[in-house]
């Protein structure tokens, strides 16, 4: 007998975690695109592999096993022995089942928001929607309406309603939280405060200069843009100007000055007119 419903295991990938692993590659970005070419040390560790190798990937097998075993012994445990208030035993395959299914949905979830840097409006509907839609899945699905209507082809009927019941059920979905979640924040949070990476520094910096009044006109001047104007608005978004260098994506510094200047078109202005001088003065002769 497998732990999970099969019908668990046919949309776990496609219904409960799939749109909000999309949404994270998407739509996620640690800086905006301006910070990313004003500080281009930022491609750095992604070209030397630093954020998957050997190392990562090995890392993040152990902690799927270790997020593995805290899903399963905890319930394990809280329901051991356990029974319902008229005595029934509740340490049931069915109820443990959709025990470990619950709090396997509420964790990856809660881990993928705990890795977007970026929320928006479908990010916040994918990965809270995707628990949801769990929720909502069990209590259709496993109602007794659908075992009558289908002839029995539910076995987990019942089940979603007899486990909100259970303070056992409660008592293991937050302690795995808790287990599988607060080491990840205080890692973090200690990371972040003892040794920052170069993201997490201009992630800040960004920030405070989004905190800036937003009435103010800046000159920026960005390395591989040249020289560029721009302007904040009243509602803080800045605009650049229409005069812009042709060398945006230069890795040094560009010829942006120079073409905004005029110099180069005066210089070839005054050859052109010393070549026709110099006409003249070859027909004269």
């Amino acid at each position: 007998m497998t732990v999970y419903d099969e019908y668990f295991i046919t949309l776990y990938n496609i219904c409960f975690t799939s749109m909000p692993v999309i949404a994270l590659g998407i739509f996620d970005q640690d800086v905006s695109d301006e910070m990313s070419i004003r500080y281009p040390e930022l491609y750095k560790p992604g070209q030397k592999s630093k954020f998957f190798n050997y190392y990562v990937f090995t890392k993040s097998l152990l902690q799927g096993v270790l997020t593995s075993l805290v899903i399963f012994f905890i319930p394990y445990g809280a329901f051991y022995e356990e029974n319902f208030p008229n005595g029934i035993p509740s340490d049931t395959q069915f109820l443990f089942g959709c025990t470990t299914s619950a709090i396997l949905v509420i964790v990856v979830n809660l881990k993928i928001a705990l890795d977007t840097e970026y929320w928006n409006i479908f990010t916040h509907a994918v990965i809270w929607g995707s628990i949801i839609i769990y929720w909502a899945f069990i209590f259709l699905l496993y109602s007794p309406f659908l075992y009558e209507l289908f002839q029995g082809t539910f076995t987990y009927v019942g089940v979603p309603y007899q486990l909100v019941r259970l303070p056992s059920f409660w008592f293991s979905l937050i302690l795995s939280c808790v287990i599988l979640i607060l080491p990840i924040l205080g890692k973090r949070a200690m990371h972040m405060d003892v040794s920052p990476s170069r993201a997490h520094e201009i992630r800040l910096k960004q920030r405070q200069e989004r905190e800036k009044p937003s009435n103010t006109i800046e000159l920026t001047d960005v390395r591989g843009l040249g020289s560029m104007r721009s302007f904040r608005t009243k509602s803080g978004k800045r605009r650049p100007a229409s005069a812009r260098s042709g060398y945006a994506f230069s890795h040094q510094y560009g010829f942006g000055d120079m073409i905004l200047s005029g110099k180069n078109m005066k210089k070839r202005k005054k050859r052109s007119e010393d070549k026709v001088k110099n006409g003249d003065r070859v027909q004269e002769g």
